[in-house]
Formats: C-alpha cells, structure tokens, sequence
C-alpha cells in the first residue's frame, strides 16, 4: 500500500514538475516532491489555456505508459503533446 502511495507522489510530483517548467500552471502548486501530500490535486483551474490544452492531448496517453511501467520522470509523451499545442 505505501509502495502505491509512493507511485502515485512521484507521478504527481513529475506532472506539476513538467507544468511549472514549461509555464502551464498560473501559480507554482509545489517547489519539492515533499509538498506533494494526500490533498494535493491539479485542477482545470490552476491551468493557463496551454496548459488544459495539452492535458488533454497528452496526459492520458503519458498516465496510462506510467501505469503500464514507464518512469514518470520520462515526459516525453507531455512534451509531444505541448510542442503540438503551441504550434511547432
């Protein structure tokens, strides 16, 4: 159970990570993997209109590899999606 938990931190923490970096978030949500806790969430509000655009290109197809063994620091998938987005 508190391997799950674990999993579930870092691919939140590798997500908000990826938003910030690339500007996706209208404020920062979290400056370590330490502030992401049980009531940690990322909402459609706390998204610039790049941002909920490519969650929505992306973030299924990069949760569901992650699911399936890929690391989440692996960003790639979220990468494609954003370079898509923002035209390139």
């Amino acid at each position: 159970m508190e391997d799950q938990r674990e999993k579930i931190i870092q691919d939140h923490y590798f997500l908000a990570k990826f938003l910030q970096d690339n500007a996706l978030l209208k404020r920062n949500l979290m400056s370590a993997i330490e502030d992401i806790t049980d009531d940690f969430e990322v909402s459609s509000d706390d998204l610039t209109e790049d941002g909920l655009a490519m969650m929505k290109a992306g973030y299924e197809k990069w949760l569901g590899k992650v699911d399936n063994g890929m690391s989440p620091e692996d960003v790639t998938l979220l990468e494609k999606a954003l370079k898509k987005v923002r035209g390139g």
